[in-house]
């Protein structure tokens, strides 16, 4: 195989996931991204995405729920590397999620930032994001389902 191509693909393979964690600021909140759950303190990686969103819902020790959609950043260097040498990944790979995301279940708020020394920024799911957060949870047979 050319070295060229395997130069290539080494590099789109790079920007296939990313990590991220989670927290909460208050103990025994549940959080479910998409089919999976995220009990905080926890932390995991997801797969870079163009176009897809990270669904999730939060459920409280109460049992109170929230959803929305995790707060993704754009990533312009793999926009640049993507243009230069595999066009294709640019319906793949834009953007990922934040690096640490604090769950607040007494505001339905999301605190997400880049790096542990950045500022908190918050997230409230619009009436939008959160129907249709619920709608992909109520279509999924997963122990975040009711």
């Amino acid at each position: 195989m050319n070295k060229y191509v395997l130069i290539v693909l080494a590099i789109t393979l790079i920007g296939c996931t990313a990590k991220t964690s989670f927290t909460s600021t208050q103990p025994g909140t549940k959080i479910y991204v998409r089919e999976r759950p995220m009990n905080p303190p926890a932390s995991g990686e997801f797969r870079t995405t163009s176009f897809g969103a990270y669904d999730f819902k939060v459920v409280d020790p109460a049992g109170q729920t929230f959803y929305g959609s995790l707060p993704l950043k754009f990533n312009p260097g793999y926009m640049v590397a993507d243009i230069l040498l595999f066009a294709p990944g640019l319906f793949f790979n834009l953007r990922e999620v934040y690096p640490q995301y604090e769950i607040d279940p007494d505001r339905y708020v999301v605190r997400y930032r880049a790096s542990a020394k950045a500022p908190w920024l918050e997230y409230k799911a619009t009436l939008q994001e959160e129907n249709g957060a619920k709608r992909f949870f109520e279509r999924q047979r997963t122990p975040g389902s009711r």
